[in-house]
């Protein structure tokens, strides 16, 4: 099955949080929410979508112990979908941590 990758970017104020929130219902509607869920590289975006901070989800930057992979499946065992919120604000490198 192909990776499923959408880029939904526009400046502040137009409308991206809705479609967000849409999405949201959408998974509701469909009776699966629990494979979805809403991340952002800050506390205060995170909020605003009502989501999780993605170093929360991911247990990165590493750090010096070892990360828990039972802690970490666990987390991600039911989630097919990750809506990413203010990308931008994340380096290539965290990307591409939060990818592997």
């Amino acid at each position: 099955v192909e990776q499923l990758l959408m880029f939904i970017t526009g400046i502040g104020g137009p409308g991206k949080s809705h479609v967000i929130h849409a999405i949201v219902e959408m998974f509701w509607r469909c009776g699966a929410p629990e494979k979805l869920t809403l991340s952002a590289p800050t506390g205060s975006a995170a909020v605003l979508i009502d989501g999780y901070m993605i170093h929360a989800l991911t247990f990165l930057p590493k750090c010096h112990l070892p990360v828990n992979q039972t802690d970490l499946e666990s987390i991600w065992r039911a989630i097919e979908y990750l809506v990413l919120d203010e990308a931008s604000l994340m380096s290539a490198e965290l990307l591409s941590q939060v990818s592997e």
